[in-house]
């Protein structure tokens, strides 16, 4: 005879094989919120959010009716639904790794965690190294001319000057006059050409506006200046003069002025 105290319920499953189904459960929610993250739901919202559905109500589904087996049959298969949890729960555990393993080596490369941004890789590709070849030595003697050493095939810089004969409309008509060829220039590109528009001493102001008055390029104003004619624009001046410069520079001694 056994006393109240002795008394066990043989088909009773116990908390920890019923607790199997949420636990199983809770895995896989987390395994799925993995896998929305991994699929990159911004990208595919719709075939994401449509995979973890399946997968959460499969994952509802399945805790639903173990819970339902074992209220049922708590009496004939208690150690049954002992060991199904035990036994199914590895199974689809492993099956969801490989799974989520899958989408993981598909979605990002070999190598890379998933998530960070491509790393773009400054590579140059390797120089070729020219042959250091043995420098050339050209020989410069010396040229002695007079005592005094001067290079050789050299002429020396010599100031241009354009020498001219000055109008009837010159202050001096018929006089002949000498400007330096860089004050002509500067005076060609006074856009007036005005006084307060020249760089330089007045005097050099006064003989170039001289020259072009000479060759018909300027007219008097009311004021005492001078304006440019309108079919001289500086384009015109400039290649006016750099004529006489190309000809000054290949110009040999003794030749005749450069301007009548």
């Amino acid at each position: 005879m056994q006393n109240g105290s002795d008394v066990r319920y043989v088909n009773a499953p116990g908390r920890a094989p019923a607790a199997w189904p949420w636990i199983v459960a809770t895995a896989v929610a987390l395994l799925a919120l993995l896998l929305l993250l991994a699929m990159g739901f911004q990208q595919s919202p719709m075939m994401s959010a449509a995979f973890v559905i399946v997968l959460l109500g499969g994952a509802l589904g399945w805790v639903l009716d173990s819970r339902s087996r074992a209220r049922a049959h708590s009496e004939q298969l208690t150690r049954v639904h002992e060991a199904v949890p035990q036994a199914v729960a590895p199974a689809i555990a492993q099956a969801v790794m490989q799974l989520t393993a899958g989408i993981l080596a598909q979605s990002w490369p070999a190598g890379d965690s998933g998530g960070s941004a491509p790393q773009v890789i400054n590579h140059r590709p390797p120089q070729a190294i020219a042959p250091q070849l043995p420098a050339r030595v050209v020989n410069v003697p010396r040229n002695i001319v007079y005592n005094q050493a001067v290079p050789a095939n050299v002429a020396p810089y010599q100031p241009i000057e354009i020498e001219t004969i000055t109008g009837d409309d010159d202050e001096t008509p018929g006089e002949t006059i000498q400007v330096p060829m860089n004050h002509l220039m500067r005076f060609a590109s006074c856009p007036t050409p005005s006084r307060s528009e020249w760089q330089g001493k007045p005097q050099g102001y006064t003989n170039a506006s001289r020259v072009f008055l000479s060759h018909g390029m300027l007219d008097r104003t009311n004021r005492g200046g001078f304006s440019w004619k309108a079919e001289y624009p500086v384009q015109s001046r400039r290649a006016w003069l750099a004529q006489y410069e190309a000809k000054a520079l290949g110009a040999g001694a003794g030749e005749a002025p450069l301007l009548g």
